[in-house]
């Protein structure tokens, strides 16, 4: 079966070689996801050997990240994504591939990956950034078709700190997955990038209206799992464009839907800034754009420390002066 999987990608990988995923041309020709996605046949090139979810699994953990980001995988691996962390917590990272034949070494890494650690989920189509609306659409699909009985699901950046013990005790004490919800931090009120040289640019030929329906933020949002098979079909007919975040959770969801998206406090789509105290990460839930050093080093001083330990003078003041969210300094929590 692995050796069938392993030939289908390198098939995958040269037929796709020729495609400039640079360009928005195929989307503004073809909106339709469900021409992209084909949610009637079998699109998975790469999966765990057990790809279905235990029906003890509390919490499902997709990790979206590029074949390219073997480092911070394995840190992620290495801290708040450990297996033996939580055993009813499962984490999977989910991959298109690089459509170029010219990264066969790439390929060959990502495969000898997927086999040593058995987490791995490759979807056929081109990973991009532009086409991350297509791979949260194809990770759905994957969820629907495998784990479908997990209460919550967990969406989350590939450069992220999840306090993974925290969202396990939470959850299921505040939120019912029998009901439809979205969680994490809320965008209001946000506006379209038209700066062609941005990094979130969206033309008004996909997106006309000057500003987004609510929505959250991508980094990290937690599904339930009456929302999952709702979202996957309504996702598959709506519009494509190319923010993830704003076209399921702001146009699916919120818009079309009218699923609620509730704000969480504690759920960042950044950092601390100023200093790197553990005392300022301790109190959230999610934190942004860690690299593997940075991901490495907070995670053992989160280890290691005692809620006392931030309830000093000093830790106080750094809190109040540099930390981010509402200042806590006298809740306890598990790393």
């Amino acid at each position: 079966m692995v050796v069938i999987t392993i030939i289908g990608l390198q098939f995958m990988w040269a037929r796709r070689s020729e495609i400039d995923i640079e360009q928005y041309d195929w989307l503004i020709q073809n909106r339709n996801a469900r021409e992209y996605v084909l949610p009637d046949k079998y699109t998975t090139l790469v999966q765990p050997e057990e790809p279905k979810c235990d029906s003890q699994l509390r919490l499902l953990i997709m990790v979206p990240s590029s074949p390219n980001n073997i480092e911070i995988r394995q840190a992620i691996r290495d801290t708040w994504g450990h297996r033996d962390s939580d055993a009813n917590s499962r984490l999977l990272f989910f991959l298109g591939h690089n459509g170029n034949v010219k990264h066969q070494r790439i390929l060959d890494t990502v495969l000898s990956e997927a086999q040593e650690h058995n987490d791995v989920i490759i979807e056929d189509f081109v990973d991009a950034y532009v086409n991350l609306t297509l791979k949260t659409i194809f990770m759905l699909k994957w969820i629907v078709n495998n784990c479908n009985s997990v209460p919550f699901i967990l969406k989350t950046d590939d450069d992220m700190i999840i306090n993974v013990h925290r969202l396990q005790q939470e959850l299921p004490m505040r939120f019912d997955p029998s009901k439809s919800l979205i969680l994490g931090r809320i965008q209001e009120n946000a506006v379209p990038y038209r700066d062609k040289s941005s990094k979130w640019y969206l033309p008004q030929i996909l997106y006309e209206p000057n500003y987004f329906p609510t929505f959250a933020a991508g980094t990290a949002y937690v599904i339930t799992q009456k929302a999952l098979p709702e979202l996957y079909s309504g996702a598959l007919d709506t519009p494509l464009i190319p923010l993830e975040d704003v076209f399921l959770t702001g146009l699916v969801a919120n818009a079309k839907l009218g699923i609620p998206l509730i704000s969480i406090e504690g759920f960042h789509n950044n950092k601390p800034s100023i200093s790197q105290h553990p005392c300022l990460f301790y109190p959230h839930f999610t934190l942004h754009q860690l690299n593997p050093g940075q991901m490495r080093k907070i995670w053992l001083a989160l280890r290691n420390l005692k809620p006392q330990d931030c309830n000093t003078y000093l830790t106080r003041f750094l809190i109040y002066m540099f930390g981010i969210g509402k200042p806590q300094v006298n809740k306890t929590y598990t790393w």
